[in-house]
């Protein structure tokens, strides 16, 4: 093992989630050259459904009953986008993506994942059962590290241009193998709901 792996800090109760973008407003000016006060002002409140949210995100363990609440939240954002005539291909509202964590204690929120097709990976990776590398992904101003052995996953979440550490854990293998495989089926099941009601999938 590297040493690293060695250095990791045990952790219990540790959850894998994906998070749904919930935003409070639209913004309907310039896409270019907009002044900060512009920005701030050009808005449009959202229907946001009364549902516990991790910063912008609803995680999917929240959503299950809340369906139609979740729907009602992007057939506004979709009436905005045709409202203002923006284009709606260049939207973040859809935007869902993994979420490792401890209540209270460690988050790796996966930044650079957009949209499911990213996050099934992630998902898909972590039900393996082999030893060894199970996922790896760098991106400008943060690197990723999960590696399998004897039952643990150990994480790593780092910035590669400075080396500071934000996460160094491990935890058991065998639930977050079981969830991610519970999560593949949700999500999948979510996302088709939201794209028949809505005629189109904006999320995977």
């Amino acid at each position: 093992m590297e040493d690293w792996k060695e250095q990791a800090v045990l952790k219990e109760g540790v959850s894998i989630d994906i998070g749904f973008m919930v935003r409070d407003s639209f913004y309907y000016g310039p896409d270019n050259g907009f002044t900060p006060e512009e920005y701030r002002e050009m808005r449009e409140l959202l229907f946001v459904p009364d549902l516990k949210r991790s910063g912008n995100f609803v995680l999917i363990t929240e959503i299950k009953g809340q369906e139609l609440e979740l729907l009602k939240h992007y057939q506004n954002v979709i009436e905005n986008y045709r409202k203002y005539d923006k284009d709606i291909t260049k939207s973040s509202h859809f935007w869902n993506r993994p979420i490792l964590y401890k209540e209270n204690d460690f988050y790796i929120g996966f930044p650079w994942h957009d949209r499911f097709r990213e996050g099934k990976v992630v998902l898909e990776n972590l039900t393996a059962t082999e030893n060894g590398d199970v996922y790896w992904d760098l991106h400008q101003g943060w690197k990723l590290e999960i590696y399998g052995s004897d039952n643990f996953l150990y994480v790593r979440e780092s910035d590669p241009d400075s080396e500071a550490l934000s996460c160094q854990v491990k935890f058991d293998w065998n639930s977050i193998r079981e969830q991610s495989n519970n999560l593949l089926l949700s999500v999948t099941k979510l996302i088709d709901f939201l794209s028949k009601e809505i005629g189109y999938d904006y999320w995977t």
